[in-house]
């Protein structure tokens, strides 16, 4: 990612069922990760549905490899964690920003605190997103553009898209929580056009806690 940060490698094997094949049929997937020219290590992770999260790191410089665990957030509550919604170009801006700050001043208060409370961190991939998420480091993320563009009547092809998140599968089989933020799974054809709308949570409790605010925030926002 103009190697400021570690781009990704994703993939998702489904059975194939023509143009009906979806997200939700994905029965494995993997994420690989392509570090920048400073960075001597890289990991990957993979999953079958219904079975273990498989992580490894390799040492790209000297050879070797070891295991490495997918580790979701266990905290309960969002303050003093990373937590945000993707907003890393200037269309849309506006509005997923008003969003948000109004998310986090119903879940914990904007002025509760004379530090900062929520840490906003714009990894600029989805398959960084995943991986912040898995490895502990993110409680939530989540990627509102196809909502926030159709609402602004934008077009733009900067959105998610199904190969963007093709290895979602890896987050759920870790424990994360990944949902479209009005309700269900964030289906999509597996083609190169759809725009994919997402949600992730570290865990359950953090879900319940953000589902519902977020809901009726944008209920109002996107009326």
């Amino acid at each position: 990612m103009y190697d400021k940060r570690s781009a990704w490698a994703l993939a998702g094997i489904a059975p194939q069922a023509g143009e009906g094949t979806m997200l939700s049929h994905i029965v494995a997937a993997a994420m690989t990760e392509i570090p920048t020219t400073r960075q001597w290590r890289a990991d990957q992770f993979s999953a079958t549905l219904g079975g273990a999260v498989v992580g490894v790191s390799e040492d790209v410089r000297a050879g070797g490899s070891w295991p490495l665990e997918a580790s979701p957030s266990q905290a309960t509550g969002f303050a003093h964690g990373f937590s945000s919604l993707v907003k890393f170009f200037p269309e849309g801006r506006t509005l997923t920003a008003q969003i948000e700050e109004r998310l986090w001043d119903e879940l914990i208060g904007l002025n509760s605190s004379p530090s900062p409370v929520v840490f906003d961190d714009q990894y600029i991939c989805t398959g960084g997103q995943f991986y912040e998420l898995a490895t502990g480091r993110d409680r939530m993320v989540g990627d509102l553009r196809p909502l926030i563009f159709r609402t602004l009547d934008m077009e733009t092809s900067l959105v998610c898209h199904p190969y963007d998140c093709c290895a979602a599968l890896v987050l759920q089989q870790a424990g994360v929580v990944f949902e479209h933020p009005l309700g269900g799974f964030p289906d999509a054809p597996l083609d190169t056009e759809s725009g994919v709308t997402w949600m992730a949570y570290a865990n359950e409790s953090l879900a319940a806690q953000a589902r519902p605010v977020l809901t009726r925030i944008l209920e109002q926002f996107l009326a």
